[in-house]
């Protein structure tokens, strides 16, 4: 970075932290994009990063006052990314989604030697969810997706916990069997 850059950013960081609105703006247009893009790439939805990309803006906004007058904007940006790109790495791990995938993959396992990506493994789930009625697909959606309980899913839907379970155990097995098919037809 050049000198007049980096007076540049120094004069935004002044500015910033006596809580200028337009220097919070210049910031922003500066990296915004950049960070998107570094996000983006360990989230499945553009919507996961845009929504890390504004929760790094509020932090910044929020701590704005303990910055010191010489900070480098990159470097503190891209570091809070980086946190937050491994706790949205963590997040997708943790997912029941993410177990249903690997649950699949050791089914695989045992029948065939390829190994099917999880972003494959998401195309053929998404296709196959489609293939289910509504109702099915709805709660496998907020069981298996959106992480809710089957309580809190018969509360929601107003039907009991047992007809959530049912409808929760068949609609799996009808599922695994759809991506046994489309994996053996190589339907992706």
């Amino acid at each position: 970075m050049g000198i007049n850059q980096n007076s540049s950013v120094n004069r935004l960081v002044l500015e910033l932290k006596k809580g200028s609105v337009l220097a919070f703006n210049i910031i922003y247009a500066r990296y915004a994009l950049q960070l998107l893009n570094y996000v983006g790439a360990a989230t499945e939805r553009k919507e996961d990063a845009e929504e890390i990309v504004h929760d790094i803006f509020i932090n910044l906004w929020e701590k704005r006052d303990k910055l010191a007058n010489d900070t480098d904007l990159s470097s503190y940006l891209f570091s809070i990314a980086y946190r937050k790109r491994i706790d949205a790495f963590r997040r997708s791990v943790n997912s029941p989604v993410f177990e249903d995938y690997l649950n699949f993959q050791n089914q695989l396992a045992h029948h065939e030697t390829h190994q099917l990506e999880y972003k494959e493994f998401l195309a053929l789930l998404k296709r196959a969810l489609q293939s289910l009625p509504r109702r099915n697909r709805e709660i496998i959606t907020l069981s298996r997706i959106k992480g809710l309980s089957n309580d809190d899913i018969a509360q929601s839907l107003h039907i009991s916990e047992k007809t959530v379970r049912n409808i929760l155990s068949f609609s799996l097995k009808e599922l695994n069997a759809i991506l046994k098919v489309y994996k053996s037809n190589n339907l992706l």
